[in-house]
């Protein structure tokens, strides 16, 4: 037997030196310690320190498989790992015939010897032995266990180190590239923010599809802004808290794993055939602004190392994504009436200069509405301010719908509005201008005392380039197209005389 061991001892060296895989040496020292300890039956239990985990890994012996010690004797395997490692040393059971307690792993094994194998004061992996012969483990067995099992538990600790080690490199990376998202924001626009902070997820978490969803702060629902592989319409789901897995990750301010999704009464269908998901809440300032979501077609996909990897960039992302939203909310103020939401004057006329000059370039047409409502005055003096900013909004809200997306409208001033439409001739200009009066007469506004009121508007009409090369040209010329609709009773729309067919066109 002396033999024997030095020669098992000598291969499992040269394979240790011979700068074997991991697994390699994983299918090594399971051999050799069934070969060193003259046993029925081996298995080799990796340990994780940062779950306090045992897996069974490898098997050897007659008629032997994983699933045998995960299944039959899963707790005694599991109880006989847990005390080896807890005493960093190996002991054995020499006839369980005289003593059948839980040490017996296997039936008909009569004999066990259980070995933490441990590099420095960490303990790697355990290997368990089984024998159906009584008495069949000695001192000696477990000295040459312990001896051949330390390459492989140096080889388990400096891979796990290592995986440590790129882990946090990765993390760094990952940390960095969302550290550089708030400037990113400055340049490119919040979008752009929610894109990239996704691929940051993505490169962390590859196991399956991933969505950003961010809360609004007065419906108290999520919304997807930013997503990879969910089904189309899923930006339209309007999701309340608490409803569906991440609502209930928004509502509870935690992560939670599901793994099988198949489960949920109440999961929302994102990735089509997901059957896993995990959400992390993203927390800044002590709210909720949204859930960071992965989902996977596999079942079981996510852990808690996911969660673990993945909570580290959600509390950098969060704040990233909320310092995003205070700048584009920012933006959005100073661009837009306060009153209407519409766009501010300044900002309209940077729009017009800019499209004046896209339009020049391209020889595009652009047309420019300029709107005025009829006698609004009395409007505030018979009802109030209250119920004139009511109507102002009203107004806002059907002219806007009056436009096509890609055209553009703003509050000037007071009961002032233009709207700028793009490639838009004088055909389209009038038939933008005869919808305003026509759904704003519609409009069916009351006053605060529920009083009808009767709401008009006077338009003039300017066109690029018949009216001019500018915006200072174009606005002077509708502004004098709407002072004849006015002057000619209000309630109409006039084309800038500029043009020689000009007339007043009435509805």
């Amino acid at each position: 037997m002396e033999i024997s061991a030095l020669d098992a001892l000598l291969a499992s060296s040269r394979a240790f030196d011979a700068g074997s895989t991991l697994d390699e040496l994983l299918d090594e020292v399971v051999t050799q310690a069934q070969r060193l300890a003259d046993a029925d039956r081996c298995a080799l239990l990796l340990y994780d320190p940062a779950t306090e985990v045992f897996s069974v890994e490898r098997t050897c012996g007659s008629g032997t498989r994983i699933s045998d010690f995960e299944g039959m004797s899963a707790a005694v395997v599991l109880d006989l790992a847990v005390r080896a490692a807890r005493d960093l040393c190996p002991f054995r059971t020499s006839n369980l015939t005289s003593d059948p307690g839980r040490l017996e792993v296997s039936p008909g094994m009569r004999s066990t010897i259980v070995v933490p194998l441990i590099a420095g004061n960490e303990v790697a992996a355990v290997i368990i032995a089984e024998s159906a012969r009584a008495d069949a483990f000695s001192e000696l067995h477990e000295k040459l266990l312990s001896v051949s099992g330390s390459h492989i538990a140096l080889a388990i600790v400096a891979q796990r180190k290592r995986k440590r080690l790129e882990e946090r490199v990765e993390h760094l990376g990952a940390l960095h590239k969302i550290s550089q998202l708030a400037s990113l924001c400055v340049r490119e626009g919040f979008e752009e923010v929610l894109d990239t902070a996704l691929e940051v997820a993505r490169d962390l978490v590859p196991v399956g599809h991933a969505a950003i969803l961010l809360m609004d702060p007065e419906s108290l629902s999520l919304r997807v802004h930013a997503s990879d592989g969910y089904q189309d319409g899923v930006e339209r789901l309007d999701i309340p808290l608490g409803r569906g897995i991440t609502g209930r990750a928004a509502k509870l301010g935690k992560p939670l794993i599901i793994p099988d999704v198949e489960a949920e009464r109440d999961y929302l269908p994102g990735v089509p055939g997901a059957r896993s998901e995990i959400a992390l809440p993203l927390t800044a300032e002590g709210q909720v602004i949204g859930v960071l979501n992965c989902e996977s077609l596999e079942p079981d996909a996510y852990h808690e190392e996911h969660v673990r990897t993945l909570k580290l960039v959600a509390q950098h992302l969060a704040v990233v994504l909320r310092t995003a939203q205070l700048h584009a909310e920012a933006r959005r103020l100073s661009i837009t009436d306060p009153l209407t939401g519409l766009y501010n004057r300044r900002f309209f006329m940077r729009q017009l200069e800019d499209a004046i000059g896209r339009a020049q370039r391209y020889a595009h047409r652009l047309a420019l509405v300029f709107g005025d409502l009829d006698r609004f005055k009395s409007i505030n003096d018979r009802f109030g301010h209250h119920t004139g900013d009511r109507a102002l909004q009203a107004v806002s809200a059907v002219m806007r719908r009056s436009i096509r997306g890609t055209d553009m409208l703003a509050r000037m001033g007071g009961e002032e509005f233009a709207a700028l439409l793009m490639e838009a001739d004088c055909d389209r200009a009038l038939q933008v201008g005869h919808r305003f009066l026509a759904h704003i007469r519609q409009l069916g506004f009351r006053a605060d005392d529920n009083q009808p009121v009767s709401i008009g508007i006077s338009a003039g009409i300017a066109l690029f380039p018949e009216h001019g090369e500018s915006a200072t040209a174009l606005l002077r010329h509708a502004d004098e197209a709407l002072y004849e609709a006015k002057r000619l009773g209000g309630n109409q729309v006039v084309i800038a005389r500029v043009l020689p067919a000009s007339a007043a066109v009435t509805p």
